[in-house]
């Protein structure tokens, strides 16, 4: 067996954790508000700097009058009130999409609340992979061989805390085993719960986590690349 599926009732607790995603994050309205006004702000401040810059070597090395200085307010208002209106075309168009998603996946976890059910899987693996992730300081990811054709990636999240704070990854709880259980919601995919346990792997970093890779795969994730591609990959990253 290398990997098996079994499906068992939800706790009160995972049950508990759905209704909280269901309902997390700002509403969409307040996101595109506040991107609307932060990139405003920028953009406007940067701009009045750059006329303002302007006015001065216009003043300095061509000699022009103070009539410039009234330009330049001019032409910084005219140019502020542009960027708030281009801005808020962007945040509306942000806040659209951004309601699609979340309206997409609030609706999956309630499937999953409907349905009550969570999948457990259950994996040995033969082989581990384990890669450092520069972007964030070395925190290490595990690529998990579950057969010819298919792998298991972790994230160690506690080693990319550690890594952030300027730590030694390695020293993370974490330690990628020939088994593995993971609990998660059939819908929306969300991952519970995910426990190592056996024989423990080599966690030692064999490389670094090649940023040419396309469609790199979540936590959690079962990958349906062929091992020997991936091999590929990594030794030519």
């Amino acid at each position: 067996m290398s990997m098996e599926i079994v499906s068992r009732p939800m706790t009160d607790a995972e049950l508990s954790a759905l209704a909280s995603l269901s309902r997390a994050g700002p509403t969409p309205v307040k996101t595109a508000f506040e991107s609307w006004v932060v990139a405003t702000a920028s953009l406007s401040l940067a701009m009045a700097l750059l006329v303002m810059g302007a006015g001065w070597v216009a003043r300095r090395l061509f000699g022009a009058g103070a009539w410039i200085e009234d330009y330049a307010s001019f032409a910084i208002l005219a140019c502020a009130v542009a960027i708030a209106l281009g801005c808020a075309v962007y945040a509306w168009r942000h806040g659209r999409r951004l309601s699609r998603t979340r309206g997409v996946s609030r609706e999956r976890y309630r499937a999953d609340m409907r349905a009550g059910t969570v999948n457990e899987e259950h994996y040995e693996f033969s082989e581990c992979k384990s890669l450092a992730e520069p972007e964030h300081g070395g925190g290490l990811v595990y690529l998990l061989k579950i057969d010819a054709g298919r792998c298991l990636a972790v994230y160690d999240y506690d080693s990319l805390r550690i890594a952030m704070d300027d730590g030694d990854p390695s020293s993370s709880q974490m330690t990628p085993s020939r088994r593995a259980t993971l609990r998660r919601a059939p819908v929306s995919a969300h991952v519970f719960s995910f426990e190592f346990d056996g024989e423990p792997f080599d966690k030692s970093p064999q490389g670094e986590l090649p940023a040419q890779v396309e469609c790199w795969p979540e936590h959690g994730e079962v990958w349906e690349v062929p091992w020997n591609e991936i091999e590929r990959r990594l030794d030519g990253a």
